[in-house]
């Protein structure tokens, strides 16, 4: 398992500024969800993300911001340790994008959520269904609207 490591060498006034994006965006509403990349990487991330919410997504392979000297394959299943996935409207994209860029963190649309519940990677003109979330289960947690906390 690779694993990146995004904090070593940075001050700490850098980390909390760095740190602080998440909040920031946040209170501003720009986000209608948000998932830490886990040791599931970026894909598995965003599976789980997707799955949860009952919808799907669209995932341009291309457009997936890496590190230069990782290999695509290795990066998508890395442990990041400072990597998060949200799920933005277009209209706020730019002010999400800017708000990471501003803090020295690489930002960029990679996809996009669909109402048909498969989370298909597409390589240039190439696709491929990862999971069609009707028939796998990645953590079988699905939100249901109107569910009552105990």
């Amino acid at each position: 398992m690779v694993s990146w490591d995004a904090n070593s060498g940075k001050t700490p006034e850098e980390l909390i500024h760095r740190l602080e994006a998440l909040p920031l965006i946040a209170e501003k509403e720009l986000a209608q969800a948000a998932k830490d990349v886990s040791n599931a990487g970026i894909l598995g991330t965003i599976s789980i993300m997707i799955e949860n919410s009952g919808k799907g997504a669209i995932i341009e392979l291309d457009s997936i911001p890496k590190p230069a000297e990782i290999e695509l394959s290795d990066w998508l299943v890395c442990f990041q340790s400072f990597g998060f996935v949200l799920s933005v409207t277009q209209k706020n994209s730019e002010a999400a994008i800017a708000l990471f860029k501003e803090r020295e963190i690489t930002a960029a649309i990679i996809g996009e959520v669909t109402e048909q519940p498969t989370i298909i990677l597409k390589n240039g003109p190439e696709s491929k269904v990862l999971f069609d979330l009707k028939k796998d289960k990645i953590t079988g947690i699905v939100y249901k609207p109107n569910m009552q906390l105990l």
